[in-house]
């Protein structure tokens, strides 16, 4: 039937919209099998050393990476996460990588740790982001854009963290943050009830409209 259009990523041939050759993990069909996608994603993660790339992939149901360590790089750029996703307690060893992804429902990074650096550039949260004691090294928001109420509350910046053109549409909480590094907010969207209570800033602040 021919190889999956991503097959770099999944290395499947088998194809699950043959008009669009995409296989089980990629397919965008919202009703496609889900013992199928578990099988599939199971033998994605069991390569060796275990595949951290779900590039693309289109998650058809609440994902669960609770406690997850993720010993190399974390790609989940372009991944549609259709019905949320669990990232609580997860361990992102070697950064992660959020680019584009799409989050149609809530999703959990509470108390996850980002030991080095985490892009959510153009990152769209379509249901409520917590990141409520979160540990990051160094993060890039460039461009997302979070519909629904936002949760950093005790989260932990422990370099630099970039804001630009970021768009806050529901109520957002920065209350006990700590940025240890230089933080940017410019041409940035905050509602009128953002709280930044108790929020502590080491290094410079630059804002810009």
């Amino acid at each position: 039937m021919g190889k999956c259009k991503y097959h770099e990523v999944c290395g499947l041939e088998d194809v699950n919209q043959p008009d669009d050759y995409l296989c089980i993990l990629h397919s965008t069909d919202p009703y496609k099998d889900r013992k199928a996608f578990d099988k599939a994603l199971d033998a994605h993660r069991q390569k060796e050393r275990g595949s951290t790339n779900f590039w693309r992939m289109v998650f058809p149901y609440q994902i669960n990476f609770y406690g997850v360590t993720f010993s190399e790089r974390a790609d989940f750029s372009r991944t549609e996460f259709t019905q949320g996703a669990n990232f609580g307690e997860v361990l992102f060893a070697k950064g992660a990588n959020f680019t584009l992804s799409k989050f149609a429902e809530d999703a959990n990074f509470m108390e996850a740790t980002f030991a080095e650096h985490a892009w959510f550039n153009k990152a769209l949260f379509t249901g409520e982001a917590n990141f409520w004691d979160a540990s990051f090294s160094r993060a890039t928001f460039s461009g997302a854009k979070f519909e629904k109420n936002t949760e950093f509350g005790l989260a932990k910046f422990s370099e630099a963290a970039r804001f630009h053109e970021t768009v806050f549409k529901a109520e957002t909480h920065f209350s006990d943050v700590s940025f240890n590094g230089t933080v940017l907010f410019s041409h940035i969207i905050f509602p009128e009830d953002a709280l930044f209570n108790r929020a502590r800033f080491f290094e410079r602040v630059i804002v810009s409209r």
